[in-house]
């Protein structure tokens, strides 16, 4: 397969089902741009469904991210996403770095223009951000 073109977003969509560093799963393409994309995938020994995030190696800032997901495996506390797995690997001559995380329930973003917060959610939404930055 050939590396992605620019404004070559549909790309992506080719390696659902496909397995990634030979633990994960890509179920479903739910977005994707010129330099990567975010699946629903499966993680081997891991009963919940998790989000893999997959950046081309060699656009713009991807080895910031990828060592920032290496740097994230190691934090575990209830207000921050949890990175199970990442690293680097090879789709079909497309080389990219990945990072499997916690499948959100629901994102503010979702929510947000469906309804207003409460006030109380509000609080706690930021109560519990606070205390991931904390940590």
């Amino acid at each position: 397969m050939a590396a992605a073109q620019e404004g070559d977003t549909n790309i992506w969509k080719n390696f659902e089902g496909r397995t990634l560093a030979e633990q994960i799963v890509l179920d479903r393409c739910l977005d994707s741009g010129n330099a990567g994309a975010t699946f629903a995938a499966r993680l081997a020994g891991h009963e919940h469904p998790v989000l893999v995030t997959l950046v081309l190696q060699g656009s713009a800032g991807w080895e910031r991210l990828s060592a920032s997901w290496d740097l994230a495996k190691q934090l575990e506390h209830a207000n921050v996403v949890r990175v199970y797995a990442s690293g680097l690997d090879d789709l079909d001559g497309l080389p990219v770095a990945y990072a499997a995380a916690d499948y959100p329930d629901a994102t503010l973003a979702s929510i947000l223009p469906e309804r207003l917060l409460t006030g109380e959610e509000g609080q706690a939404l930021l109560l519990d951000c606070s205390k991931g930055l904390q940590y």
